[in-house]
């Protein structure tokens, strides 16, 4: 029996065992997938390794994206350039990175009227985030907006500008593609909105990371303003097949297939 699993902080809402399970099924594969939940403070190299032992790949989540990048054999060049590895194969004894986040945040902004956008607002910078960024670039949708509670500076390089979330809410941003990559809006945080119903109202779509509630205070707003919007669930389900297809050596695996018998068999 082959074990897969997920490294994070706070698991308790995710919905990964459920869809590698459907996976699972669907493939006839003998396998388990685990939820792994350790503190920052022991999760050190050793404590990394000791997990790898156990699992044959693993997929990682907030807050170990990058963390666990210098604990690792082999980076995949795509995923160094994000910054952030949220996949993790175990091939001939090496342990190797990858980003499958990509693949997902890059369809489910596609599904959206992205090329209305006038820029892009991008809320965190967190692993999640720097996918996201990449998608954004390889769009070519700018200025992006890169906000959060302490940005570094005002600007980080061609077109991209930071701000923090009281700058956002007073400059006349407008037109551009939301997109939210904080875990603000999830149940832990009493369903509450990154931003204001204003900032939402003037933008051309939003895009919420967050799957549970499927519908976010920020969808909220964004459905109350008719403003086009999607949440995260698309981007779990393809990033999901894509780690499927590094850990099974299974590159022909058709991922619209394996996400229209997804989207038939889970809903939330």
């Amino acid at each position: 029996m082959k074990k897969f699993g997920l490294l994070g902080q706070k698991l308790s809402y995710s919905f990964s065992p459920v869809i590698h399970g459907v996976i699972f099924e669907y493939l006839k594969l003998d396998a388990t997938y685990s939820l792994i939940e350790r503190e920052p403070e022991l999760l050190d190299q050793k404590a990394f390794h000791d997990i790898m032992a156990v699992y044959d790949g693993i997929n990682v989540t907030i807050p170990y994206k990058s963390h666990i990048m210098p604990f690792l054999d082999e980076i995949d060049p795509a995923a160094a350039r994000i910054g952030a590895v949220n996949t993790v194969v175990k091939r001939d004894g090496r342990l190797i990175g990858y980003n499958t986040d990509y693949f997902g945040a890059l369809a489910s902004l596609k599904a959206l009227p992205y090329s209305e956008a006038t820029g892009a607002i991008l809320l965190g910078t967190g692993g999640s985030s720097k996918a996201v960024m990449q998608c954004l670039k390889a769009l070519e949708i700018e200025p992006i907006y890169q906000v959060s509670r302490t940005p570094e500076t005002n600007i980080v390089g061609e077109n991209i500008r930071q701000l923090d979330y009281e700058m956002l809410a007073t400059m006349d941003i407008s037109g551009c593609l939301l997109v939210n990559c904080t875990p603000v809006g999830m149940e832990t945080y009493e369903y509450a909105s990154p931003v204001p119903k204003a900032v939402v109202g003037r933008q051309s779509s939003v895009f919420d990371l967050i799957y549970v509630p499927a519908v976010t205070t920020l969808l909220a707003y964004a459905n109350e303003e008719n403003v086009p919007h999607q949440n995260g669930l698309d981007m779990l389900m393809i990033q999901a097949v894509e780690a499927e297809k590094l850990w099974l050596s299974m590159p022909d695996l058709q991922q619209d297939q394996m996400l229209s018998h997804l989207k038939d068999s889970i809903s939330i």
